[in-house]
């Protein structure tokens, strides 16, 4: 048996998606209403020391990371010939939503960085806080779907014939 093996490398990277998916939900579903609350102005104070501080390199760390091990996961997948065919769809789902996670950060970033230059005009902090919060509830949909897909395709390579493949395209039981 092979320490590479492909199906525990996608259980790492599941349990490692734990974390940002609990960022992600936490922003969506707790921060972004209460922020709605609180007004433009204080999730603008707030998110120029925060998400402007340490989050400058926190966040895209987790974002590009999660992304580049979703797609490594795909391409490994596919090169294998001995993986369960039974979990293409799920992997290549993973990666696609690990992209769409991407995208959609295309939009929700500037929002966020324009806080640094737009200064404390309610109606402008307010657009931004709004947009942002449309595009923060799709990058957490893609995330949470994502790592339904990575689970399904755990799922799909475990109850595979009792075997799970392995990179090299060894078989283990």
């Amino acid at each position: 048996m092979r320490s590479d093996n492909f199906g525990l490398k996608l259980l790492a990277i599941s349990v490692a998606l734990v974390v940002p998916i609990g960022s992600f939900l936490g922003r969506s579903v707790v921060e972004m209403p209460a922020w709605q609350r609180v007004g433009p102005i204080a999730w603008a104070i707030f998110s120029r020391q925060a998400d402007l501080g340490n989050g400058e390199v926190l966040y895209p760390l987790f974002g590009i990371g999660s992304t580049v091990l979703a797609v490594a996961l795909a391409i490994a997948y596919r090169l294998n010939r001995n993986a369960p065919r039974s979990a293409a769809l799920p992997v290549y789902l993973g990666a696609a939503f690990a992209i769409g996670v991407i995208l959609a950060t295309t939009q929700a970033a500037p929002q966020m960085l324009s806080l640094s230059h737009v200064g404390n005009d309610p109606v402008v902090l307010q657009r931004a806080l709004d947009t942002f919060e449309r595009w923060q509830a799709i990058r957490t949909g893609c995330i949470a779907l994502g790592y339904v897909s990575n689970l399904w395709a755990l799922l799909c390579i475990v109850s595979s014939n009792g075997k799970v493949a392995s990179v090299t395209g060894q078989t283990s039981r």
